[in-house]
């Protein structure tokens, strides 16, 4: 039995990417779930919903290593497609709910409430 990802020939080759988290919501640990999708054209290719490894001491700060999760994704996928031969071009929207995880992901000035996540933020904003 193959499996195979159905591509219509007319599908751009846009990928797009979207990401979610759930701030504190595994009662025994306070761990964030994070959760992420990616699209190619129409075509959902990759996923996942993960337990982060550490407890996010704000919700902007969940939904920064969800944006970080979703980032590395993407990177790795952009690599593949260039090792098949596939040229992805343009850049990669990614789009989330957090305007303030927007904001530090964005804004490269370091602030001293968000020191601690400052890694996350980092990789996302040097990926984009």
């Amino acid at each position: 039995m193959s499996r195979c990802v159905f591509f219509p020939r007319s599908s751009s080759l846009q990928l797009q990417a979207y990401c979610d988290a759930t701030w504190a919501s595994d009662s025994s640990d306070r761990r964030s779930l994070s959760a992420y999708c990616v699209f190619l054209g129409g075509s959902l290719i990759a996923w996942k919903t993960k337990n982060q490894t550490a407890v996010s001491r704000s919700s902007t700060e969940a939904e920064l290593r969800a944006m970080a999760l979703v980032t590395a994704e993407v990177t790795r996928l952009r690599w593949l497609f260039a090792d098949f031969g596939v040229s992805v071009c343009t850049p990669t929207p990614l789009l989330t709910d957090s305007t303030s995880a927007i904001s530090i992901a964005r804004d490269p000035v370091k602030h001293e409430l968000t020191k601690h996540i400052d890694v996350d933020a980092y990789y996302t904003r040097a990926q984009v």
